[in-house]
């Protein structure tokens, strides 16, 4: 029985961002499900029945201001919610500010230029691999 292709959550506040990820990995076969970050955080969103239907293989969380908050609830979304079982990979535009809120941690700073997505392709493959030779 096929697997299927591999399925990335790209939680992110700017459509567009999203809309140029999907694009960019959809070209190699990726599906991408996305959510607002804002909607995540209201009542509403039923994260568990979203990660539960789409069996995300990884997950993008873009860091953006007030980073300082943005990582704390990145961290406990990782912490406490389906999630936890779910390989993360970060992204933000200002590398340095994330890096201040929450220290030394592996982030890709997305600007717009195709290298930046060519990154955060292979890291998103990279934990995917490593994911599936764990299951």
């Amino acid at each position: 029985m096929s697997k299927g292709p591999p399925v990335v959550a790209v939680f992110n506040s700017n459509d567009d961002t999203v809309e140029l990820i999907r694009a960019w990995f959809e070209r190699v076969g990726i599906v991408v499900v996305s959510a607002h970050l804002d909607d995540i955080k209201r009542d509403g969103f039923d994260l568990p029945s979203f990660v539960d239907q789409h069996k995300p293989s990884a997950v993008v969380f873009d860091i953006a201001p007030p980073y300082d908050r943005s990582w704390l609830f990145v961290q406990h979304l990782l912490s406490s919610t389906p999630l936890s079982r779910v390989p993360a990979v970060f992204t933000t535009t200002n590398e340095q500010h994330v890096r201040e809120a929450a220290g030394p941690i592996d982030i890709i700073e997305i600007v717009g230029k195709p290298y930046d997505l060519d990154l955060l392709l292979d890291k998103v493959q990279a934990v995917t691999r490593i994911q599936e030779r764990e299951a």
